[in-house]
């Protein structure tokens, strides 16, 4: 290889171009997955992304040009099934011949079991079901990106050097970021409207004062919002975070009276481009959004 790189420049790049047409076929679920495969990919291929910015990952209906894409994988690279269930099937059928890794299982990932009443609506008989949201802890990320790197390189031999130093490249920097992410990261007392954003919480050493809706499956009811404007008073809690695209009505209900501000969160990159750059910039819009809550 090293003696084709002196001939003349038509040749490498039909040589580069081959190489990258010959690069396995790999599907991702979510938008950060998707950034994380493409971080360790670089220079060799694209991952395919599955869901759409701004769809919700929980529900889903794939289009036919997404299950062909599923039937001509060679790895699929997902959260897991509690957080894209409609997934589950679709990979059965589909992609019976792909190699199938979820990310909760991968070793060395730092799992949370979801709080409060959620956990009971989740619990198994072997205790509780992993809250999915785990790639907002930037630990998680870091796992993963070596676990990806060795996937890659078991389906794409040839090109082992390049998964396996874009993995430790984009670890090294992500290393580099949690701690400038952590630097003077303070914000006052705050809310959230349901709980999804623990796994990050727990990582920048913070905790929500008042969950305004824990059961993300029901509505609550009078008694609840009652019980929560009245935390919202003894708190003097100065926002509340909500996810982007999420209903407002709730948050506005338990929070009129008060100079709490309503905060957008967007933990799936819904409004950033797609690619190698989304998941930080996905971290670092997360906390730049957190230190307006003063």
């Amino acid at each position: 290889m090293m003696q084709n790189s002196f001939k003349i420049g038509s040749v490498v790049v039909a040589c580069a171009t081959a190489s990258y047409a010959q690069s396995p076929s790999i599907v991702t679920d979510i938008p950060p997955v998707h950034s994380l495969v493409s971080q360790v990919m670089e220079g060799v291929g694209t991952p395919m992304l599955l869901l759409e910015p701004g769809a919700d990952p929980h529900t889903y209906a794939l289009r036919p040009s997404q299950a062909a894409a599923l039937e001509n994988a060679d790895v699929v690279i997902a959260i897991g099934p509690a957080l894209t269930p409609w997934l589950e099937k679709p990979l059965s059928t589909l992609a019976s011949e792909a190699r199938i890794v979820m990310l909760l299982d991968v070793e060395g990932s730092h799992l949370l079991p979801y709080r409060g009443a959620h956990s009971h609506d989740h619990a198994h008989d072997d205790g509780n079901e992993a809250d999915p949201h785990a790639w907002l802890d930037p630990a998680n990320a870091r796992v993963w990106l070596s676990a990806i790197a060795d996937v890659l390189s078991e389906a794409d031999p040839a090109q082992s050097t390049a998964y396996r130093t874009n993995a430790e490249r984009a670890d090294d920097a992500l290393a580099r970021q949690i701690t400038s992410l952590q630097e003077g990261f303070q914000i006052g007392p705050f809310g959230v409207h349901h709980d999804a954003f623990q796994y990050f919480e727990t990582r920048f050493g913070l905790e929500p004062a008042i969950i305004i809706q824990d059961d993300d499956a029901h509505q609550p009811g009078p008694a609840r919002i009652a019980k929560v404007r009245a935390q919202v008073t003894d708190t003097d809690i100065a926002c509340v975070f909500v996810e982007a695209g999420a209903p407002r009505s709730l948050v506005q209900t338990v929070l009129e009276g008060s100079d709490a501000k309503i905060l957008e969160l967007d933990p799936l990159g819904a409004g950033l481009d797609t690619g190698n750059k989304l998941y930080q910039n996905l971290l670092r819009n997360m906390v730049d959004t957190m230190k307006e809550c003063r």
